[in-house]
């Protein structure tokens, strides 16, 4: 007797969270509906503060961003003039020494005749 009265004592905790658990599964319908209404809406707040976050990143970097292409491009205006120079400079170095370059004598281009 004393066995069966210890056993219902330890199963009485286990018994009563399956029938809190089906319970609950058996829940009212609106009670559902309600607690997926506060999920969803958790769910979309945090897409908000997470949309919120790109939009100020995005902000920030039109605000910044048009600051430093303009810089870039005025750097490059600058550089050019002095590039058009440096190509002059190589080109007057390249010429004299590409007059005396032509088909070597007896070369492929001779043997068919090309330069009389």
């Amino acid at each position: 007797m004393m066995r069966a009265v210890l056993v219902l004592l330890l199963a009485a905790p286990a018994m009563a969270a399956q029938q809190g658990a089906s319970a609950q599964a058996a829940a009212n319908p609106i009670r559902k509906v309600v607690t997926m209404l506060q999920n969803m809406e958790k769910k979309v707040k945090a897409e908000g503060e997470k949309q919120q976050e790109l939009y100020d990143k995005f902000m920030c970097y039109c605000k910044n961003g048009g600051a430093a292409l303009a810089t870039s491009i005025a750097d490059a205006g600058d550089k050019v003039p002095q590039l058009e120079a440096a190509i002059k400079s190589a080109e007057a170095k390249k010429d004299p020494i590409g007059r005396g370059l032509g088909p070597a004598p007896g070369g492929p281009c001779c043997s068919k005749g090309c330069h009389g």
